[in-house]
Order: structure tokens, then sequence, then C-alpha cells
């Protein structure tokens, strides 16, 4: 961990504090492990899509987890340092809480840091076995209810509790009114207050407007005001962090991006100063694409410079060919200068996508 003073001012963040997983998450290099979509509470401000609210499903990234492999295949796809573990309410899960944790601890040692999310005052029973799973870092996220009445309460003996298992306990919330409280809490017990900018989503837009929050220009999902509660905040000292809504876009998020796309991109991917691929996509009838492997040898094409996705296709559907997107460009344009008919139709496409498994396409045109 470490005291220092920041602010960037471009994205509006601040911090006169980091826990060592923001500052793994700062650099991109931290996996996001969403455990469970379930949750006992109902927070309005809850920005969950509809693929996981309420919905018991596991993703590493946007990379939906069957097996234990898909988690460790997606933190080796972006040479993970660590893993933040979420939800929903991921204590509800608790048994897969602690493999988890477990199974990256195996698999990539003791350094790989790990912190997780939980709206749970957890008992010194489950402190426990977080500590002995190898759980490195536990922000609390007590409900705004609770937030004038934090002293004394069960989340101030997990804290602490915590606190002596050693693992880095703290509190993560949206930076909403009365979190001026929660920092006067956090003061008192020594421990770090992470603030959110609070933003609007698909899925919150509604509840948002009828608590009269507004959103603080068209190019933002960021709500109005929340930046200045907590500026108040910050101005109580302790160890405080403001994440704005504009930094975890902006950096963590083009960083994490630009992570992965180093470690897993193709040979013939293109990476984009955002992180995102480019790459041409062609699409052939089955059943020519032997003879079409054969044209591109002819055309002396390397084969690391384009991938074939269905080897094995021999009906009328389309398989699919991945290369470089300067390669499928000269290949349209030679099919459309020469008017090439051998291989039936065959569509030529140029795509932008995250750099993860089945990532998502950011653009996609059609050039032939």
């Amino acid at each position: 961990m470490s005291d220092f003073e920041f602010e960037d001012s471009n994205s509006g963040s601040f911090a006169r504090f980091l826990s060592n997983g923001c500052v793994s998450c700062q650099k991109g290099a931290k996996m996001v492990l969403f455990v469970t979509g379930r949750c006992y509470r109902d927070c309005f401000y809850c920005p969950l899509s509809d693929e996981r609210k309420d919905r018991d499903v596991v993703f590493a990234n946007e990379r939906p987890v069957y097996l234990d492999e898909d988690i460790l295949e997606e933190a080796e796809s972006m040479n993970a340092e660590g893993t933040g573990i979420t939800g929903g309410e991921p204590l509800l899960e608790s048994g897969s809480v602690l493999h988890y944790i477990s199974l990256l601890k195996s698999r990539f040692g003791p350094g790989h840091h790990i912190h997780l999310y939980t709206s749970i005052p957890a008992d010194n029973d489950m402190i426990q076995k977080l500590a002995a799973a190898g759980l490195d870092e536990i922000r609390f996220h007590p409900p705004t209810e609770m937030w004038e009445s934090l002293v004394g309460s069960d989340f101030e003996a997990s804290i602490r509790t915590a606190q002596a298992a050693g693992i880095s306990a703290g509190i993560e919330i949206p930076a909403l009114p009365n979190a001026v409280d929660v920092a006067v809490f956090a003061k008192k017990i020594d421990c770090f207050l992470n603030l959110n900018e609070l933003e609007f989503s698909e899925n919150n837009a509604d509840a948002m407007k009828e608590h009269g929050f507004s959103l603080i220009d068209n190019e933002s999902n960021a709500v109005f005001g929340s930046r200045e509660i907590a500026r108040q905040a910050y101005e109580v000292g302790g160890k405080i962090n403001f994440c704005a809504s504009r930094y975890k876009d902006a950096v963590q998020l083009r960083l994490r991006l630009i992570r992965t796309a180093v470690s897993s991109a193709r040979p013939f991917d293109e990476i984009t100063a955002d992180g995102t691929i480019i790459y041409g996509k062609l699409k052939i009838q089955s059943v020519f694409l032997n003879d079409f492997a054969t044209f591109l040898e002819d055309l002396e094409v390397p084969a690391e410079a384009y991938e074939i996705l269905d080897p094995d296709g021999n009906s009328d559907d389309f398989a699919v060919v991945e290369t470089a997107a300067g390669i499928a460009e000269e290949l349209a344009e030679i099919f459309r200068e020469d008017e090439i008919s051998d291989f039936g139709e065959v569509q030529f496409w140029l795509f932008e996508r995250y750099p993860f498994s089945n990532g998502f396409v950011v653009e996609s045109s059609r050039i032939y």
C-alpha cells in the first residue's frame, strides 16, 4: 500500500492512498472474476446487465466460465498480476470464492494479488477461511441506510477481524450523499475508503432518475454532483481514493485491453492505441475452402498470416478465414478487379474488437 497525493486532471480522479489492489487495477493488470449475479440487496444504483443480474453465472473478464481452466486461461491471456472477485454478492457462493482463490494462488503463486468485494459483514469463521485460502484484500460495501451508524456495527467488527487475520480491509462505495459519514468512520478505525463516481447504466437509469440524479453532461455516464461529494469526503482526511468514471474507461480499461492484446494477439492482428485488435475476416462456402487455401498458397500468403477456423467444412455453410486487415483488403481488391468467381460467394470484412475470447465487436464493415 502507498500514501501519497495523486490527482488526474484529465479524468478527475484523486487519492492520498491506494491499496495494492488499486495499484494493480491502475496498471490494467487485474482480471475481473464475476462469481454470481445473485444478491440479497436491492441497491437502486446497481449497474449490472440483464446478462448477469440475478443470474448464477460466472465470468472471467468478459469470458463465460464453465470450467476452472477458463479462468486460468483468461488470466494467462492478459498476464494478470492479480484478480478482483466481484458480483452480485460473491459470498452467497462462498464455497466457489474459496475455491477460486486457492485455484489462482496455486497456479500463479502467492504474488498473485486477490481482492474481494462484498456487502456481507463476514463473521470470524468466514474471515479465517478467506485468509487461509490466500485472500489479500477485502472491500466491504455496507448498505446506504447504515452509513451514519457504522461505528460498533458488524462491518466494523468484520474489518477489524480481517485486519487481524492479515487481510487488508476497507470500504468501497459509490460517492453518494452521506459518503462523508463513511469517510469519518474509515478515518476513525484506520481503514481505506474507495469512492467510485456514481454512474448511469442501461439497467439503473430509471431508478437513478427517480432518486433525483442526472448526468453530468451528454458525453459521460457520470452523475452530476458525485465528484463534489467525493471531494467533501476527501477533505475529512484518511486513506481515501476517488476513482472517476472517465478514469475507469480511459485508463484502467484501456491498459487492461492493451495488456491482453499484447499477450494474446495473433501474428496478423493489429493492436490499436486503445488496446483493441483489427483484422480481416473472409467468409467462404465450406465446399470451396480447400481450393481457397491453395489459392492463398499460390499468392504466397505466409501460413502465419492467416487462420482457417473451419478446416473440416464440407457443406454449403460458410467457413471463416481470419487474416491481417491489409491482406484482406488486397484480396478483396483482387476479387473485385479480376471478378474471381471460382469459390462461390466470398465475403471480405474488417473487424475491430476487444482482445478477449469472443470479445465485444467495436466495429465491422464489409469491404467486398
